[in-house]
């Protein structure tokens, strides 16, 4: 019983002290393997999240991500829309400033362009329409920040991965492309604190 009293007590602390982020980011995406195979070029990466911070700097975080890349072929350009939730933990180096590493998880809704498909016994090339196709998606990485009186800025460097499959010719030609890039982004932070109840 005791025990059990001791851990409400150490869980009420880290919720009285939490704090909340609400932040916005943008900068570029650098494509890699088959994406960057696919002449895809550096892009463009914009995000919007909020996360949960604890007192002991663990925290939750979720995001909404708006990714896309021109090509060297094509007007239109590969596109990646994700939704990730996962950890982040902040580590404080000097007075208001922070190294926060992360990883999360979610589902992307990736779009390509225009292409080139194998078709027939002779695996001849046949072109094939825009296609959307979803996927699971990781995200890795780590960032910096360093924070005023309620506002904070951010750089941040990640590693995102997706796996979509699309279908193509009445989805009798299937193909399982990787969606990864690395990316740099920088943004501000708006951060605020539950208040505390008056007795």
């Amino acid at each position: 019983m005791k025990n059990t009293i001791l851990i409400l007590i150490c869980v009420s602390a880290n919720l009285v002290n939490a704090q909340h982020i609400i932040f916005a980011t943008g900068g570029i995406s650098s494509p890699q393997g088959d994406l960057k195979s696919g002449f895809a070029q550096t892009g463009s990466a914009f995000e919007i999240g909020y996360y949960y911070q604890f007192k002991n700097n663990l925290g939750v975080i979720a995001t909404f991500r708006d990714q896309s890349w021109s090509t060297k072929v094509e007007v239109n350009p590969y596109k990646a829309i994700s939704f990730n939730a996962g950890a982040i933990y902040s580590i404080k180096i000097i007075n208001k400033f922070f190294i926060e590493p992360k990883v999360s998880i979610g589902y992307s809704n990736v779009y390509t362009p225009a292409t080139t498909i194998p078709h027939g016994p002779d695996q001849s090339a046949q072109s094939a329409s825009p296609e959307w196709a979803s996927s699971f998606t990781y995200l890795a990485g780590i960032g910096l920040r360093y924070d005023f009186k309620v506002l904070s800025i951010f750089l941040n460097g990640d590693y995102t991965s997706a796996s979509p499959t699309f279908k193509y010719n009445s989805n009798t030609i299937k193909i399982n492309q990787s969606i990864n890039s690395l990316n740099i982004t920088t943004g501000i932070g708006f951060r605020f604190k539950k208040a505390k109840s008056k007795e």
